[in-house]
């Protein structure tokens, strides 16, 4: 699907993306762009309205699903929130760094120069600053290759003790969004899963 051909699918299916914010349609056509055999474009007759969604605060998504992907906006927010501790518990996936390439040697070198200029002046270790320039500038590039690290087989923000994620007032974006695909809808395939007692719910619901 062409980049026109993806606009023309926003455009056929307005129930769900003529609200979407500017923001979560730019993310949908990179990941597309970069991994059109892994992503589908929910149609308005597959999308399910889930406005009544209750969390349940139950941390099993937390512990359960195996990436928790980190975009460019959650990096920038990070940075200028200083937040150096969130920062250094972020890794690259080195297999999908290659795909940087498809943006070509300029766009590579803008984004390097972006994010050490992002960089520029602040007071922390020199490691931490190879790292934390390198997660900007491939988040800037490639979409889902920065994943919040894991500890236990969960992710390393979930407090076990507490239940909850101690880093909730500034979370990555997809797990501000979740289980929302696009404003109040969701995509079926997610109700075919069971760890979730609110989507659960959903499902019930629908039923």
């Amino acid at each position: 699907m062409s980049h026109a051909e993806i606009e023309e699918f926003f455009r056929q299916n307005p129930g769900i993306y003529a609200a979407a914010c500017e923001d979560d349609l730019d993310q949908l056509r990179r990941i597309y762009e970069l991994y059109p055999d892994q992503v589908r474009l929910l149609r308005e007759e597959e999308a399910v309205e889930a406005s009544r969604f209750e969390c349940r605060r139950c941390g099993t998504c937390c512990a359960t699903v195996r990436f928790i992907p980190v975009c460019h906006a959650d990096v920038l927010r990070w940075v200028a929130q200083k937040r150096w501790d969130i920062l250094n518990q972020v890794v690259v996936d080195r297999t999908r760094t290659p795909l940087m390439a498809i943006w070509g040697k300029e766009s590579i070198a803008r984004a390097r120069a972006s994010a050490a200029a992002a960089l520029e002046g602040q007071e922390i270790d020199e490691n931490l600053r190879r790292h934390v320039t390198q997660v900007l500038y491939v988040t800037d590039l490639v979409e889902s290759a920065v994943y919040t690290a894991r500890e236990d087989n969960r992710c390393i923000f979930f407090s076990v003790e507490s239940n909850c994620c101690i880093i909730h007032d500034t979370k990555p974006r997809v797990c501000d969004k979740f289980p929302y695909y696009i404003g109040k809808f969701t995509d079926p395939k997610l109700l075919e899963y069971d760890f979730c007692p609110g989507l659960k719910e959903i499902k019930e619901q629908k039923a």
